[in-house]
């Protein structure tokens, strides 16, 4: 994210003894999703460039602490359990000469920050010209969290650390962190297994091999706006359906794009095409997750959707941005992933609020197979990609299957082709009376 060195500190306070935890390891070591607090913690900083990093650990787990991290960074020994304050004073008479602005991070809440996030807290900071600036976030359950109370913007009291900067008459600054999936407070071990358990059901940070691609692209901007961390690469990387992304892309293929990701994402052509791909072997090596850019929609941004899908041998990016297009003028703000531009949007995808999640279906490979649609719209079936579909029956066999994952009680919407007739009559889904409702549309 940043090549040069951002002026300021970054002090992590990792002296806790975290006895709530229950475990004579120490809290910032607890893994989250396989990493460690303070590994995933590292990983943010090291992409936002801070010119230094300081952790503050106690003298029980200092060395166990070093042994991990490395001897990369700096470190501060808060030598008897005084409280946060006096670990700050700790860290901060290790900051370097020159520096004048430093972040204070908690070792156990800010494991899932993301690096603009604290990149936007330093630049809030530096224009306001701030003495303290408060990350703060909006919660419903306000049970042992510190309260900050505001009137007319201004804070007014703060049941925590900065209470003496406030009767001191310092300013104050907050910057109010709006994703709350970035914010996780772990204290104890029930904490921690709440953590664990809603990070791994879904990856946080996702590298896209082939980025640049039609549908991959649309898929990489839709899981950036639902808060996944994106990168990606692309032997070709400025195609035009990257303009908009603002996502940084890699020039080829390297093994190096893989640090510190939870998922690969990838186009099936190369599974096809270059199935010892570098950067898919150092992926088996490293067991990390690999789905194809199918995979990762249908099981991921379609979560929770009424998903409405189009398929055919031709046709598919028009119907789908025609239906697209009714449902936003209609005011149903569809989330929409097409493959072609569309003119009015001037990329190839959209996001929206509602239910609502139209993409297209393609048959080639199989793809269309990863999703469960609640609309399926089918506008004609030929026998193409012979390279894969070896027979016209291998073709039909397919959209039987993607007719049978249409849920329950869901729709078919089909042309008039006499070999759509035929595909319905013989595409019943297992579950008896759960069989879609067909509506058939003629000169389609």
């Amino acid at each position: 994210m940043a090549n040069k060195k951002k002026e300021f500190a970054v002090i992590i306070l990792a002296a806790g003894k975290g006895v709530r935890m229950k475990s004579s390891l120490p809290k910032v070591l607890h893994k989250i999703a396989g990493k460690s607090m303070i590994t995933r913690i590292l990983e943010v900083i090291d992409q936002v460039g801070s010119r230094q990093i300081i952790v503050v650990t106690n003298p029980r787990d200092d060395f166990l602490i070093r042994k991990i991290i490395g001897k990369r960074i700096d470190f501060a020994i808060q030598k008897s359990p005084l409280g946060t304050a006096d670990a700050v004073n700790s860290g901060l008479a290790k900051v370097k000469d020159g520096i004048k602005t430093v972040a204070i991070m908690y070792g156990g809440d800010t494991a899932f920050y993301k690096p603009e996030t604290i990149l936007d807290v330093f630049r809030k900071h530096q224009k306001e010209k701030a003495k303290i600036t408060l990350v703060t976030v909006q919660k419903k359950n306000q049970l042992g969290l510190g309260r900050i109370v505001r009137e007319n913007g201004k804070i007014t009291e703060i049941t925590d650390l900065i209470e003496l900067a406030l009767k001191s008459n310092l300013p104050v600054s907050t910057y109010n962190l709006k994703d709350v999936n970035q914010w996780w407070p772990i204290d104890s071990k029930k904490d921690l297994e709440i953590t664990n358990r809603e990070m791994t059901k879904r990856p946080v940070k996702i590298h896209i091999m082939g980025i640049a691609g039609a549908g991959a692209s649309a898929v990489a901007g839709i899981a950036k706006a639902y808060g996944f961390e994106v990168t990606g690469c692309d032997i070709v990387p400025d195609s035009p359906y990257v303009k908009y992304l603002n996502i940084k892309i890699k020039k080829g293929h390297n093994p190096s794009h893989l640090k510190s990701i939870d998922m690969l994402v990838i186009s099936p052509a190369v599974l096809k095409l270059n199935p010892d791909n570098q950067e898919l072997s150092e992926a088996r090596s490293k067991n990390i997750p690999t789905l194809t850019w199918q995979e990762f929609q249908g099981r991921y941004l379609q979560k929770g959707k009424v998903v409405i899908t189009v398929a055919g041998a031709y046709g598919k990016s028009t119907t789908c941005a025609i239906i697209s297009k009714i449902l936003e003028d209609a005011g149903c703000d569809p989330t929409c992933e097409i493959g072609a531009k569309v003119l009015s949007w001037k990329k190839n995808f959209r996001i929206g609020k509602s239910k609502y999640y139209v993409c297209e279906a393609d048959e080639y490979n199989d793809n269309f197979l990863n999703y469960q649609s609640d609309i399926a719209v089918i506008l004609n079936i030929a026998w193409d990609h012979p390279d894969y579909f070896k027979t016209q029956e291998s073709v039909a066999g397919s959209y039987r299957e993607f007719i049978k994952k249409i849920r329950p009680n869901g729709t078919l919407v089909i042309g008039s082709d006499p070999k759509l007739n035929q595909l319905i009559m013989v595409s019943k889904t297992p579950k008896k009376g759960s069989d879609p409702k067909v509506i058939k549309i003629q000169d389609f």
